[in-house]
């Protein structure tokens, strides 16, 4: 072989090399084109996802708050009528002492009268 030839052959096999890079290159563009619309639309998915996860958590953040209202309220009442029967006990309690305090001032007196009507001598 020949220079001449080895060099034809040689430019030959350049051009189908070239010619094979500019196929590649243009069906990788392509590809390029179809992954970048679909990040495209994986984005916009996202961003509506994004949009409803947002939404529910603002939707079970009303529910909850009202939830916890409710049960901020029933605390409330059983601690108020937890209140009104301690009062009440308190005021059962005041009210035995004196009828306590009375009954006891009457025995007493009692005593002293059975003593007194018991004594001998009178």
């Amino acid at each position: 072989m020949r220079v001449s030839e080895l060099k034809r052959d040689m430019d030959e096999r350049f051009t189908r090399v070239d010619a094979r890079f500019v196929e590649l290159k243009t069906d990788m563009d392509e590809r390029f084109t179809q992954v970048d619309a679909r990040f495209v639309e994986l984005e916009t998915d996202m961003d509506r996802r994004f949009v409803e996860v947002q939404t529910q958590i603002a939707a079970e953040g009303e529910a909850t708050r009202r939830y916890f209202d409710v049960v901020a309220e029933q605390f409330r009442s059983e601690v108020r009528l937890l209140y009104d029967k301690l009062a009440a006990i308190d005021e059962t309690t005041a009210s035995n002492r004196q009828e306590h305090a009375t009954f006891q001032r009457a025995l007493d007196d009692h005593e002293v009268r059975l003593n007194v009507l018991e004594r001998p001598g009178q």
